[in-house]
């Protein structure tokens, strides 16, 4: 009788049993399923703290050998290619290969103090039509860039009425346009407004010098500005291996502070290029 009454309490723990596992894993979801929430929970919620950095890498065409190591970086971030450079084409097929990695123009533009620009350059000497055709011959040898930075451009960049006509074709053909601010007067944000376009802006340059201790400082800065404004757009540039090492020797640190490298691409995603 005793041993008949066990059984009867066992198969009765069993029932339990198997009804609370089938309701935790149909209704809860199972552990696997509430860790996976866990995670999404706290991902989502560093995402909000995040802070998100543009970062730009000029002068690619020339500097082969610094060339591939920035392709190689391991965030997301954008390089701006100058037109009719030795390298141009070849880079920029490689940079089309790197799903991590943006493409813009580098467009050479019109500097004071007779700073040498080199070919393919705006020149306010320019009519409209000598404008529209240097860029229209930039576009043809990027066809899938998203978009446009000045190279140089600090007399340019200040003429409203050249600029109009820049930032009227950049509209035309549904790019963006960065205005790396060599000029404290440059006209670009307030032309982009005149045409009810977005306006992007460079925050700081980080290798004005290309000394170790400037750029780190230029690094903290950059992490500075994206903590304090949410976002920031800093310009590099290739022929810079400080930099370089910089970036990679100080990755985790970004990461911890949660800084997501974000591409151009991030800020359009309505450009199909």
């Amino acid at each position: 009788m005793k041993r008949y009454i066990a059984l009867i309490v066992f198969s009765i723990i069993c029932v339990y049993a198997i009804i609370f596992a089938i309701y935790y894993n149909i209704m809860l979801g199972g552990s696997d399923d509430l860790m996976k929430i866990s995670e999404a929970q706290t991902a989502a919620a560093r995402m909000k703290n995040s802070y998100k950095v543009f970062l730009i890498i000029d002068d690619f065409g020339w500097h082969s050998k610094n060339a591939e190591k920035y392709l190689n970086l391991p965030i997301d971030f954008t390089i701006a290619i100058l037109p009719d450079r030795p390298r141009s084409q070849q880079i920029y097929s490689k940079a089309l290969q790197c799903k991590n990695v943006s493409i813009i123009i580098h467009q050479p533009m019109e500097a004071k103090n007779n700073f040498d620009i080199g070919s393919s350059a705006l020149k306010i000497e320019f009519n409209e039509l000598e404008i529209i055709e240097v860029l229209d011959n930039s576009l043809k040898q990027f066809p899938l860039s998203i978009g446009m930075n000045n190279h140089a451009g600090s007399l340019f960049s200040e003429k409203e009425e050249k600029m109009k006509v820049v930032l009227s074709w950049i509209k035309k053909n549904n790019l963006l346009f960065v205005d790396s601010r060599t000029s404290s007067q440059s006209v670009v944000s307030k032309v982009s407004e005149e045409l009810n376009m977005d306006s992007y802006s460079n925050n700081l340059f980080l290798d004005v010098k290309n000394d170790t201790e400037f750029i780190d400082s230029r690094l903290d800065l950059m992490l500075t500005l994206a903590v304090k404004r949410g976002s920031v757009i800093a310009i590099g540039h290739v022929q810079s291996e400080i930099l370089f090492k910089l970036l990679i020797r100080r990755l985790n640190e970004f990461k911890l502070n949660n800084i997501i490298f974000c591409n151009l691409k991030s800020l359009r995603p309505d450009i199909i290029n």
